[in-house]
């Protein structure tokens, strides 16, 4: 009874003291940056505002204009499902600074993160004479919108309510979050405020929305509240306006501070009429010009990416960049346009440019790829795009994203529809371009990956040989994320000879012959090195998903008739559609489609250290060597932790899958002489369990860092 009654008192003791601890520790904190915060009449305190097109910070008596500088950071970290992030406040630390010494002064959340997070902002900024400063987004609910598409409905207008409360809680030390899926939970105690810049509502608004809203309340054009007001607005912007009130009334009467607000937009929802819009978006207009601030704190922000919008692609071109030395860039003309439109502060709050293997998406006019984008070009189109976003005269721009995000599903290409969803936070997919937005990666391994494409092969001696005949020696290992094939042999040569690795992944099809080449085991794939820029990989037409998909389920490319063989000798290559066939209103001319050959393989150095790292690298060749490395989903893998594959989707459908334990391969070494057929050999397919990863800072880091500086 005695030990009983100890613990208690002592688990209080220690409550109380922690308890204390937290308050002396935020009133340090507040106490450092009140000198820096404007108190009104009414006892509101502010330390931000606009004028005249600028953001503006209020620092000892005076108000300075503030260039924002930002990039958006989530808590995504390798094994861990969708807001139920296993993040500690150290990691957040280093990131933060890392953003920082990139010369970054803004993040911005996309949505309520864990307690760790606004714990390491708190401390950091504590710590540090540069402080960064917080864009908190405020999302709507995406399942809701997809059932309903009415903002007024309840089960959209009343979620965005009360997580514009718990955000605003949580931003001030003040917030317990539960049973609140669409975002983290937990009890948050830092109070962040005094650098939260303002808040951004409304990302997750579709065209379809806007649309649909404005139809169906005509009469609703007005809205009068203590911070915002609109008249003779259409029924969305109204909402906005309601919105934005809505949450600046809380945080006043609640927290006594008035902060920055704005609703997102991008380019199909803005308020300009587009040639060749689509008639889905071209109604779906948001003009923040109709919501008037009493308060000069409104900003509009856009997200902008520059591989997005294909209409744009063949906008007439404008007004020429004498700043960034452009003959004719669609994507400064129109930030041009958006910053002359508006009066308060335009801040391009999302644009990015993905490293990934795959590009899901092409860029007509500028050659900003939505993939198959080094690290090196990522970086130096970054830069281009800071420089079009601030010469047009944008007040800030933060770029997506700080980390890759295994999560993020690959918007354009339908590919992405039909994967594994249940586990893709495990494993990173190099074929989906939008997994790959963020300028630090996580690679496999505690400090350095096991295996790198380098033309260095003492990282292979711990992998067993599968086959070692002939003065011929092959290794295979893998990762969640690739297959990765040794091919040693005595005067190998790439040039003068071929090589051919057939793989087997499929019970259900595949084919002994191609050419003049002959397997012993029916084949669904063949990776063919041929030199140095025209090795590739050929599939056989019946495990061929893209002429599944965009020739006999649907008419995209070309029109194909007959379901292929199982046993068909034909094999081709791989390709990824990058745009469905696109009209041109103004010219009534149809565009044909486009798609590039994906299995194309990329000769070069795949090591980060490297001085000549390429980080497309798929194969590289040094002496009697030969080291592959393949993206699981490139050879029809649904899901490698779970050992899923398509299955014959001629027969069962798009979704059907199947589960495999090995994979048969076999080379096949062609000579001017003589093909030679080394025979057949199975790699087990292991279980990835605890695997292990590290961060690592892109090259594109680097060219962000010079450019901020």
């Amino acid at each position: 009874m005695h030990i009983r009654r100890f613990t208690i008192i002592f688990v209080l003791l220690l409550s109380i003291i922690a308890v204390s601890s937290t308050l002396i520790y935020k009133r340090k904190m507040s106490d450092a940056v009140v000198k820096n915060m404007l108190i009104d009449e009414n006892s509101v305190a502010r330390f931000t505002k606009t004028d005249d097109g600028k953001i503006q910070l209020y620092n000892e008596d005076k108000w300075e204009n503030f260039l924002i500088k930002g990039v958006q950071i989530n808590s995504f970290t390798p094994g861990y499902s969708r807001n139920r992030s296993g993040i500690d406040k150290e990691r957040v630390m280093k990131w933060l600074k890392q953003i920082s010494e990139m010369n970054a002064n803004v993040i911005t959340l996309p949505n309520i993160q864990p307690a760790s997070f606004y714990n390491a902002i708190y401390d950091f900024n504590l710590n540090n004479a540069k402080p960064i400063y917080i864009l908190h987004e405020i999302p709507l609910y995406e399942s809701a919108i997809l059932k309903e598409y009415d903002a007024y409905n309840k089960t959209i207008i009343n979620p965005l309510k009360i997580d514009i409360k718990e955000t605003i809680d949580v931003v001030h030390g003040n917030g317990i979050v539960i049973n609140n899926s669409r975002h983290h939970q937990g009890i948050y105690l830092m109070d962040i405020s005094k650098y939260v810049l303002g808040y951004i509502i409304g990302t997750n608004t579709n065209a379809e929305l806007i649309t649909l809203t404005n139809i169906n309340y005509p009469e609703v054009d007005n809205y009068k509240g203590k911070y915002f007001k609109c008249y003779d607005s259409s029924a969305f912007e109204t909402f906005i306006t309601e919105m934005m009130d809505y949450a600046a009334v809380y945080e006043t009467e609640k927290y006594k501070q008035l902060s920055l607000f704005s609703y997102i937009s991008s380019v199909d929802t803005d308020p300009f009429t587009h040639l060749n819009e689509l008639n889905s978006t071209k109604n779906a207009n948001i003009d923040l010009e109709n919501v008037k601030s009493n308060n000069d704190n409104i900003f509009a922000s856009y997200t902008f990416h520059p591989n997005a919008y294909d209409f744009l692609d063949y906008e007439k071109p404008g007004i020429v960049s004498k700043e960034t030395n452009n003959k004719s860039s669609i994507y400064y003309n129109y930030l041009n346009k958006i910053n002359q439109h508006y009066k308060m502060p335009v801040v391009v709050s999302d644009f990015g440019i993905p490293s990934s293997r795959g590009m899901s998406k092409v860029n007509v006019n500028g050659g900003f790829n939505r993939g198959n984008i080094t690290e090196d070009l990522q970086g130096e189109q970054l830069v281009k795009l800071l420089e079009y976003i601030y010469s047009a005269g944008s007040a800030g721009a933060v770029i997506f994203n700080w980390q890759d995000d295994w999560g993020q599903s690959t918007t354009f290409n339908v590919l992405d529809d039909y994967s594994d969803s249940s586990s893709t936070t495990y494993w990173y997919d190099a074929q989906a371009s939008d997994e790959s937005f963020g300028i630090m990666s996580f690679d496999t391994g505690e400090k350095v990956s096991e295996i790198y494409i380098d033309g260095e092969f003492s990282d292979w001696d711990k992998t067993s040989n599968l086959f070692n005949e002939s003065e011929v020696e092959i290794k295979v290992n893998s990762d969640p994320s690739y297959i990765y094939f040794l091919i040693k042999k005595k005067a190998l040569s790439i040039t003068a000879d071929k090589i051919y690795i057939g793989l087997d992944i499929t019970p259900k099809s595949g084919s002994i012959k191609w050419n003049d080449l002959k397997f012993n085991l029916p084949v669904d794939y063949i990776i063919e090195i041929a030199g140095y820029n025209e090795s590739r990989i050929l599939v056989q037409e019946r495990y061929n998903l893209f002429n599944y998909l965009y020739k006999y389920y649907a008419n995209v490319i070309e029109k194909q008739e007959n379901i292929p063989l199982k046993d068909s000798e034909v094999f081709s290559a791989i390709y990824m559609l990058n745009r469905k066939s696109f009209y041109l209103k103004d010219s009534n001319l149809n565009i044909p489609p486009i798609y590039y050959q994906t299995g194309k393989l990329v000769y070069g150095n795949g090591n980060p250290q490297a001085d000549n790292y390429n980080s497309l690298t798929d194969f590289n060749k040094e002496g009697d060597f030969l080291e592959i490395r393949i993206p699981w989903t490139l050879l029809n893998f649904k899901n490698p932790l779970k050992k899923t594959i398509q299955d014959d989707f001629y027969l069962k459908g798009i979704d059907s899958r199947i589960n495999i334990n090995d994979i048969n391969l076999e080379m096949i070494y062609k000579s001017r002489n003589e093909n030679i057929n080394y025979g057949s050999i199975s790699y087990k397919l292991p279980s990835y369990k605890q695997i292990k990863h590290h961060d690592r800072l892109k090259k594109s880091y680097y060219y962000i860092m010079d450019f901020w500086k």
